[in-house]
């Protein structure tokens, strides 16, 4: 009993589920319709007739009762498939796709080159037939648009629209372009249109401030303040111009008529005012060093601004700039202070006391000095009769450091003359090719350089000539025949300047301040040039063009990181280059008086140039002890801020050939005559 109760459930079951699917599966049916005119596709096979068949039925198979389908051309994404046929006197051709009922078009008599049409349309309960019609574009010229609702084709291509009115829409760049309605039936079913060509229209395209970038229909297409030759018709524009707002516009140009399109461009841009106390502050914008006064351009954004100094609190904070803001920041660093106990003997012997090169105090005897800034100081101490005493002393914040010194009765070693005591070599002016076409990008291009006679120290300038003149010694690695280093460029300058004084010469360097001019007629010491720099390094006029400063090996004439164990060593322990000087290659980097323009070499005048006008950093050249061999060669360019020191940095000094220049500009006084009175005779 519970046997056959299973069968029948099993068979209930079976007949749900045949009703299901029965009721999922759709129908086509196969309509024949007019040919469109002029049609004629079996030239391939004139033995064979065909059949077109239109439909937006997927995924269509089609097969011959009679294995009559010689070959079938399929366009799904037109809706457009194309059989070519055995021209048979009856066969059924059979068309299938999933989901659907197969559909029979009964192909009776066909003869050769002859092609019937037909529409296949998804008959299923609830969908429209008859609704569509194979339609075909004949467009002059060919390749133009077509857009009729959603589709997109060319001319000669034949397409399935609805029956009834449809939206058409033809382009091509340089044409006048045709807008209309069609009425598409089973006896219009072919279109042909002629476009009428247009002329180019002139376009001015002008902006404040010129020259930023005109783009049409996101091309680039030249400058502003230019003309433009466009075909009349509706454009996508964008004005760009580094640090200023884009303007993006949608223009209509016009035929013969005057097309002018001008703009005026908004910088993009805020500007930030810093004012910072002590000047020597450090400042950072998200974590990159800056100038630490004056305006500064910044794009729209969060900025993080960091300034330290040494022997001051450290300031941080997080801003906001928009577009067209002045910011103002004044800052004003918290100093950090200390205290000395400083006891001497005898008790009228004279202390001063040096802090970067500066005297800060001057005490007789034994005193409690207060409020000095913490750090490192140099103290000189002096007396009648007594060996006068240099010393390092260093305050710590908050603390009483108590510092005892006891003079020694005699008279120093060492008498400083007036003598120069500078070992210096004299440099024969002439031409080189300075930079290098193989290195660094900056180190291009090369190019030819003339130089006029001058001198430059044998040596890096020591901690011994150093504090001959300055009293102090700020060097991090001690020792009298070291390379005085952890020295500023504006320490440098100044030195440059008390060595003149004291050996009566004429100071080369003008300083207000932070703003330095120098006088190149002076005869007093100043910094090398950069192209002097190279120019000596490179041996002069005796140069072998080695890589390296007199040699192809650096390990025979500098110290780096391979050979310096990270410390400096003294002036003038390698080889000498071709001119007998010193160092020219690794040990200390060394400052030059010029501005850093990574693209200077690109504009840089023939003789004697003296860098860019101005820039953020200065030129440092040679190389150091914590460096690679890439860095210590003759061409390779490094720069830094003018106000950094470092236990790798130090300098060698220069001088004006005062006569030599004086007779050079004599030479060419007397030509320039000579030629201004052949040109009168």
């Amino acid at each position: 009993m519970s046997i056959k109760i299973n069968i029948v459930l099993l068979f209930s079951l079976l007949f749900v589920f045949a009703s299901l699917q029965a009721q999922s599966i759709r129908e086509m049916k196969a309509r024949q319709i007019e040919p469109p005119a002029g049609f004629t596709i079996m030239r391939s096979n004139p033995e064979d007739g065909g059949l077109i068949i239109y439909s937006a039925i997927p995924n269509l198979r089609f097969e011959s009762n009679m294995n009559g389908i010689v070959k079938i051309i399929e366009n799904p994404l037109d809706g457009k498939y194309t059989l070519f046929l055995k021209t048979i006197l009856s066969q059924i051709i059979v068309i299938k796709s999933i989901g659907y009922l197969e559909c029979r078009i009964h192909v009776r008599n066909l003869q050769a080159q002859e092609v019937r049409y037909y529409v296949l349309e998804d008959v299923s309960e609830g969908m429209v037939t008859g609704s569509t019609l194979p339609v075909v574009f004949n467009v002059t010229p060919a390749d133009a648009v077509i857009k009729v609702g959603s589709k997109v084709f060319k001319s000669g291509e034949s397409q399935i629209l609805p029956i009834g009115k449809n939206e058409v829409n033809i382009t091509k760049e340089g044409y006048h372009t045709i807008k209309e309605t069609i009425e598409v039936s089973e006896t219009r079913i072919q279109f042909n249109y002629n476009l009428r060509q247009v002329d180019l229209a002139l376009v001015s395209f002008n902006s404040d401030p010129e020259d930023a970038n005109i783009y049409i229909n996101n091309s680039l297409r030249g400058k502003t303040n230019r003309n433009l030759f466009l075909y009349p018709g509706t454009y996508d524009l964008k004005i760009s111009k580094n640090n200023y707002q884009e303007v993006i516009d949608t223009i209509y140009v016009q035929e013969s008529l005057e097309n002018v399109f001008s703009y005026k461009l908004n910088k993009n841009h805020g500007v930030l005012i810093l004012n910072t106390i002590p000047d020597t502050a450090r400042v950072y914008l998200n974590n990159e060093q800056m100038e630490n006064n004056g305006s500064l351009e910044l794009s729209p954004s969060t900025y993080k601004l960091d300034v330290k100094a040494d022997s001051f609190k450290p300031y941080s904070e997080v801003f906001e700039i928009k577009i067209d803001e002045r910011l103002e920041k004044n800052i004003y660093l918290m100093p950090i202070y200390g205290d000395l106990m400083l006891l001497v003997k005898p008790t009228d012997a004279i202390s001063k006391i040096y802090r970067n090169n500066s005297l800060v105090k001057t005490v007789k005897g034994s005193q409690i000095i207060k409020d000095l800034l913490v750090g490192d100081y140099n103290i000189n101490i002096t007396a009648n009769n007594y060996k006068s005493l240099n010393g390092i002393i260093t305050i710590k914040e908050s603390e009483k450091s108590e510092i005892s010194f006891e003079l020694v009765k005699g008279k120093d070693d060492i008498i400083i003359s007036s003598d120069t005591y500078i070992d210096m070599a004299y440099i024969e002016g002439g031409s080189f090719r300075m930079g290098n076409s193989t290195g660094e990008i900056d180190e291009k291009p090369a190019h030819l350089v003339s130089i006029s006679p001058f001198y430059i120290g044998k040596y890096e300038v020591s901690q011994s000539e150093w504090f001959s003149v300055m009293q102090t010694n700020p060097s991090e690695f001690k020792g009298d025949n070291l390379p005085v280093e952890n020295v500023s460029w504006f320490d440098a300058v100044n030195f440059c300047n008390n060595l003149s004084l004291k050996e009566n010469l004429t100071p080369a360097y003008l300083i207000n301040g932070s703003n330095i001019i120098c006088n190149w007629a002076a005869n007093g010491y100043r910094l090398p040039t950069e192209a002097e720099w190279e120019f000596a390094a490179k041996g002069g006029n005796r140069s072998n063009d080695y890589t390296y400063s007199g040699s192809n090996s650096i390990e025979n004439v500098g110290w780096f990181a391979s050979n310096s164990n990270a410390k400096t060593n003294n002036v003038g322990s390698k080889k000498s280059n071709e001119l007998g000087l010193y160092d020219m290659s690794g040990n200390v980097y060394k400052w030059c008086w010029d501005w850093y323009d990574a693209s200077y070499y690109r504009d840089s005048q023939a003789n004697n140039p003296l860098g860019a006008s101005s820039e953020f950093q200065r030129v440092i050249r040679s190389g150091s002890i914590y460096n690679e061999k890439n860095n210590c060669r003759v061409t390779n360019r490094e720069h830094d801020f003018s106000y950094n020191k470092y236990s790798y940095l130090g300098f060698r000094v220069a001088k004006s050939d005062i006569q030599s220049n004086l007779r050079a500009s004599m030479h060419e006084e007397i030509k320039a005559k000579t030629k201004e009175n052949e040109d009168r005779k």
